[in-house]
């Protein structure tokens, strides 16, 4: 398995990292290919592999309820979560080595 920057997340201090890193890279992506900002209130972390999503299952649940909009592998949290100045209002998290 390829070695990314936030993988394995492991503990909550690199979930918040991966989480915050996500978050402004987006907002950099939208304002470099659009040149303006979006409004971004969802973000989904795709899991390397079934012990990532097992950590991560443990943890985002901790943060809100889980939200109408989840579906198959993907679990979705209604949440006031706020990395970087920018307001999530629903976050989830994704087995991709599960079908759906």
């Amino acid at each position: 398995m390829t070695s990314y920057r936030f993988s394995p997340i492991q503990d909550e201090i690199t979930f918040r990292a991966a989480l915050e890193y996500i978050a402004v890279q987006a907002d950099k992506m939208a304002r470099i290919v659009l040149g303006r900002a979006l409004s971004i209130d969802t973000l989904t972390i795709f899991a390397h592999d079934d012990g990532e999503y097992a950590f991560l299952d443990t943890v985002v649940r901790r943060y809100g309820p889980v939200s109408s909009f989840t579906h198959g592998v993907t679990l979705y949290i209604a949440s006031d979560f706020t990395p970087s100045s920018i307001v999530l209002s629903f976050w989830a998290y994704a087995n991709p080595t599960q079908s759906v």
